[in-house]
């Protein structure tokens, strides 16, 4: 079993694409991880895999800040919000290797630098670059026929969302 964390470098599509080989709906969670930083070679050497998720429900229980004692309801039963956790079902493709060299990393930096936020430390700065040359390039790409604007960058909230 897979665990998506909020750190990782990865896209979602926008809704559910896939069905799974046990015909579940399911969303394309595409990741990235660095591999090797050749400086020698000025290259770089990232790992990619796209995994097929779906969101399960779960019980966060509710307890009161100040005191940390759980809330009950007027049955005496503790009381919960249903949310929704971005969970692995199966691999959609194995991890496959990219070799980009650092000419090509800083093209891609400096055409999107006017999207770049202000204010960004320099690690945010190249996380979020690199979050953004992997979008485009799946936009561009369009694997297994997606179309380029069901992708997004992963946020946080992509990750566990409360049920509506």
């Amino acid at each position: 079993m897979i665990n998506f964390r909020p750190t990782d470098i990865a896209l979602i599509t926008t809704e559910a694409v896939e069905k799974t080989f046990e015909n579940q709906d399911a969303y394309l969670y595409a990741q990235i991880e660095l591999v090797k930083d050749d400086n020698h070679a000025n290259l770089r050497t990232y790992k990619i895999r796209t995994d097929l998720a779906t969101y399960q429900d779960y019980k966060e229980f509710q307890f009161d800040e100040a005191t940390g004692e759980a809330i009950l309801d007027a049955q005496g039963n503790q009381t919960f919000i249903t949310k929704q956790k971005l969970s692995w079902l199966e691999t959609r493709q194995n991890w496959y290797r990219l070799d980009v060299s650092y000419d090509e990393i800083d093209a891609f930096a400096a055409s999107i630098a006017t999207i770049i936020p202000q204010g960004l430390t320099k690690t945010q700065r190249e996380q979020f670059e690199l979050n953004t040359i992997f979008l485009l390039q799946r936009q561009q790409q369009q694997p297994w026929g997606i179309d380029p604007n069901k992708w997004k960058i992963v946020v946080t909230s992509d990750l566990i969302r409360e049920v509506l």
